[in-house]
């Protein structure tokens, strides 16, 4: 902590070796899908965590990791892999920035909350299928989209006992592919930005 606890930070450095790592996939030449013990992985990365209270009303928080995850060898036959491919769906980075502002209002206790994450691509890899030459096809290297999302909360505490809010999810509305399958016709986007009013209510 620091500036009497206006700054609080954390951050861990990890290494990781996984043995029989166990990647699941499509054949795009078929409708098999293939689960194997493929080899050796090696994941490296970095968490960090900032949290900054300027003020008792004010709260800005940022979190993120960078990981970085690869074969280091491969024991399995007739693999789509080589030493040195990145972890499928796995993604590089992952960023969040949140700010939380309470107030007053109505004359009780309310918050309102602005959330900004972003996500790296997630990598797909496939050497099954071979190119015109008999060597790999580079399109079964497929990369997701980087994933941008905006979403809001506000609160009104109304008593002890019972709890109004507002949110929207995808406040911009982002489309992107959130998985690297689009080539398959299987790609997930985001739901549609999402307006609701929750409320929760506490029984003593």
């Amino acid at each position: 902590m620091l500036l009497d606890g206006k700054i609080t930070f954390d951050t861990s450095i990890f290494l990781s070796n996984y043995s029989n790592y166990v990647v699941f996939g499509t054949d795009p030449t078929s409708t098999l899908t293939i689960k194997s013990n493929e080899g050796y992985v090696r994941i490296k990365g970095i968490e960090s965590s900032l949290t900054w209270r300027p003020s008792s009303q004010w709260t800005l928080e940022a979190h993120g990791n960078s990981v970085n995850g690869r074969f280091t060898s491969i024991a399995a036959q007739n693999t789509p892999y080589i030493v040195g491919d990145p972890v499928d769906l796995v993604p590089r980075y992952q960023l969040t920035l949140s700010g939380q502002y309470n107030f007053s209002w109505l004359n009780r206790p309310s918050s309102a909350r602005l959330d900004y994450s972003q996500q790296g691509p997630l990598s797909y890899r496939n050497r099954y299928v071979n190119g015109p030459s008999g060597g790999p096809s580079p399109w079964f290297h497929n990369n997701s989209d980087v994933v941008r999302l905006v979403g809001f909360h506000s609160n009104l505490q109304w008593n002890e006992n019972l709890r109004f809010g507002f949110f929207v999810q995808n406040l911009l509305n982002n489309q992107t592919f959130l998985n690297p399958y689009s080539y398959l016709d299987e790609g997930l986007r985001p739901r549609p930005r999402t307006f609701g009013i929750e409320f929760g209510v506490t029984f003593d």
